[in-house]
Formats: C-alpha cells, structure tokens, sequence
C-alpha cells in the first residue's frame, strides 16, 4: 500500500532523513536521548547533466555523505553517543575540485540523569536551523519545562563553514495541557563588536482532535540597525471529517534560512527536488539577509475517500501567492490535483495534477501525471514517473515538455540503490533547448536494533 508516510520512511532509507541532523529543532522536543537507537547511514552518488544546445557534459558531481548517531563508552552512566552529518560534493569538470561541502553536525553528547551536553558542533536546540561550534547543555526541569544554554562560534548556516563570530544564548521550553512552546534569545560578536542579536518563540497546539496550529516568530537586530523580522510565520490546518482536511499559513521572510528551494522557485520540478535533498543540487546558497520583506499566504483543501476495501480516491486544490516590494517577486498560484491510489491490489498510482502561475509578466506552469507501481512479494522496489507539458511566457506561445523517472530498490535489508533522470524541452527566444539529467547513489544503512524500513512512494500526492 502507497502512503504519504511511506515517503518520509524511504527518504530515511537513503539517508534524507531529517529527523538524525534535524530533530533537536522542533517545538518544545522532549524526546530522551537515552532512548534512541543507533543507526547509520553511508551514502555514495553521482548526478550528470547533458545539454543539446551545448553539445556536451554540462556538469557531472561526486556526492559523499554520512549520518551517524552511534553510542559509546557504556560502562559510563547515562548515555554517551557521537553524532556526525556531512556531506561532500567534487565537481570533476570545475575549477574548484571540492565545489560545496556541509557539516551540520560533529558532536559527543552525554546524558546524565536530567542534563544533556553536547560537546562540538551541534543544532541549536529550539533554534530553528542554528549551529554552534562549542557548547550546549539542555536541564529537565520537570516533565514540562526545559533549559538550556550554548556559546562558542557560529557557523555559516548554509555552507556551514567556520566563521569569527562568537557568542552565545540561552532558551526555555514549555509542553503540557496541548501547548508546545519555547524561547530562544542569542547574541554574537565578530571583530570586538555586536554582529547580532536576535530572538526565537515558536509555539504549537494540539490539544483538540483534528486541530494543528502552530507559529514562530524569528526576529534580529544586525550590528545595530533596527530591528527586523528574519522569519514569521502561522500554520493551520482542521479535519472536521475523516474524508476532508483543510490547511492555511502565513509566512513573511527576510532570511532564507528556513527556505527550501521549491519556497522561493514554484517551478521547480520533481528531479531538482531529489537531487538536491540528497546534495546533488546546490539549494539556497546565501545566508546574509535579503532586503525586501516578502509575504506569503498560502491554503490548501483535500479529500479523500477509500471505495470499500479497494483503492482511495483523492483530490485537492492548492493556493500559494507571494508578494513585495521587489519589483518581479510575486506570483499567484493555483495547483489543481486528482487520483487514485492503491490500485490494482495496493501496487500502482496515479494523479492528474496542474500549476497555473500569474507572474508580472504572464501566465506560467505545468499540467501532466504522475504513476507509481510498488513491488509485492519479497521484492521491495518503487519505480514512479511523470509526463508534463510547461507553458512560459517566454515560450511565445509553444509548450515545453519534461518527463522524469525514478527507481529505488531496496535489498539485504541495509542497502538502497537510487535512480533518476530527467529530459526537458524549453524554449526562449533565441534557442530551443533540449537537456538530459540523471543520477544514481547507493545507502548502506545500519541500525542494530531495527530492519531497514520499507520503500514507499515520492509521488506529488493531493
């Protein structure tokens, strides 16, 4: 059976999984240490273009990396464990040999009775993507309330690479009756003087059944100008019946560090979105603030329905629109989505989906399907792969064309071989262009105490 969860478990099988690098982020996390389990993933890939109208390999990229959360010296009390994620790119027909590299985390963390430390480089707890080359220590107070501090340097966010600046924070965190909460405040110095000083509250409710909400506020002051927000934002969403679910969210943004790539290019298609969550793919590439406050609003309604004990029919509509001061920034769009799923037995899927984009200078998106088949039996492989048609306002009046394929098999219950490619059809004024991608990586993946999960689905699901 084909589940939207089942994606999330196979990007763990192949080491996207975010929860390793990324799990000390989250609202008022009060998940024991002690108590998880060891595992690591090794991943080996590479990723290739090839253009028409260059004749020729445009860009061929090594890919290297390793998660690692592994537990050491148990004859100490409590629990000692290393953490480690990393990743290198070699660009083989570049200037720069190494093109990027990321460390988002190189630590020992201990844990004794109701205090953690983290020694290294290790995320900020409750600090939305913040690093820290130095210290962290998080107290249990009680069952609801935390606290915590950190000081040493503070590491580019998106290379990741050491910088000068040193500082420090302290946070707090609340989780009873619902109510997830925490609070963050940190300064940092760079050559003598304050470079920023800045703030973080988050908070999210659950309380009542079918009823999510949740909010951050991030906000800095840069070596002494005012006050701005790096990052706000609210997001809702209410099921008031098995078959309906209804989302809504507000962002503003002056930082991209929160911002994958698809935030700030909604026309970004499925290939550059696999391959740049496994690092084939330079994502956002800055960290100094952008000057343009941008706004964001956003809503989504979906339905679904099972037919008995066959497949579920599904649909949805999504709402996005962005606006500035930034003369060319904002957009309207609207994303209309249909299909079935587990069909067939529970093997295959498939969606009719389309984006319509109004930009400040036309109309632009996409409109095509997507169909996955599953494995049954002993075999575990996932093979999906979609068929569009793109419309641009520089196209002039013609369609371009893209289709993609992807192929994850997973077998001895450690490995993961991963396949993709991609053609594209575009054209502007000058030149049609007609380009090639694909990549292939394998994951060794050990965990002692747990098989491999199984592979499920990367389909763009209602």
């Amino acid at each position: 059976m084909i589940k939207p969860s089942a994606m999330i478990l196979r990007i763990a099988a192949i080491g996207v999984f975010s929860g390793l690098a990324w799990g000390p982020i989250a609202v008022a996390q009060d998940t024991e240490t002690a108590a998880l389990s060891d595992v690591s993933v090794t991943t080996i890939g590479a990723r290739g273009d090839l253009s028409v109208a260059t004749g020729g390999l445009s860009d061929l990229d090594l890919l290297l990396t390793e998660r690692l959360r592994w537990r050491v010296l148990p004859s100490l009390p409590g629990a000692t464990r290393v953490w480690a994620d990393g990743r290198l790119v070699v660009d083989t027909n570049g200037e720069v040999l190494v093109e990027r590299s990321r460390l988002s985390r190189l630590a020992i963390s201990s844990v004794v009775n109701d205090l953690e430390l983290d020694f290294g480089r290790s995320v900020v707890r409750y600090g939305g993507p913040r690093l820290v080359d130095g210290l962290q220590g998080h107290w249990k107070f009680n069952k609801a309330f935390y606290f915590g501090g950190f000081g040493g340097f503070a590491p580019d966010l998106f290379t990741t690479l050491p910088r000068s600046r040193v500082g420090g924070g302290v946070f707090a965190s609340f989780n009873a009756f619902g109510f997830r909460g925490s609070a963050l405040m940190e300064r940092q110095y760079s050559k003598g003087s304050v470079d920023r000083t800045a703030a973080l509250l988050q908070l999210r409710f659950e309380s009542l059944p079918g009823i999510s909400f949740s909010s951050r506020l991030d906000v800095q002051e840069d070596q002494g100008a005012d006050w701005r927000i790096a990052d706000a934002g609210a997001f809702a969403s209410i099921a008031p019946h098995e078959a309906w679910k209804f989302y809504g969210d507000y962002h503003a943004y002056s930082s991209y560090r929160y911002l994958e790539t698809q935030d700030l290019d909604p026309a970004i298609q499925r290939f550059a979105k696999r391959a740049e969550a496994v690092g084939l793919i330079t994502g956002i590439p800055q960290e100094s603030p952008d000057e343009t406050l941008y706004h964001q609003v956003g809503g989504k309604v979906r339905w679904n329905k099972h037919l008995g004990s066959g497949p579920q029919v599904m649909a949805s509509l999504l709402f996005r629109a962005r606006t500035s001061a930034m003369e060319g920034t904002d957009y309207v769009m609207v994303a209309p989505n249909v299909g079935v799923q587990d069909w067939a037995g529970g093997r295959l899927g498939s969606f009719l989906d389309a984006s319509v984009r109004q930009l400040s200078n036309g109309f632009a998106g996409d409109m095509g399907t997507t169909l996955s088949v599953q494995s049954t039996g002993d075999l575990d492989w996932v093979l999906d792969s979609s068929v569009r048609a793109l419309f641009a306002p520089e196209y002039e009046g013609t369609l371009g064309a893209y289709l993609d394929s992807f192929l994850d098999w997973g077998f001895k219950k450690n490995w993961v071989i991963s396949a993709g490619g991609y053609a594209a059809l575009e054209h502007d004024s000058v030149v049609e262009e007609l380009s090639f991608g694909g990549f292939l990586f394998a994951s060794y993946r050990v965990r002692p105490d747990r098989v491999r999960p199984p592979l499920g689905s990367d389909l763009v699901q209602p």
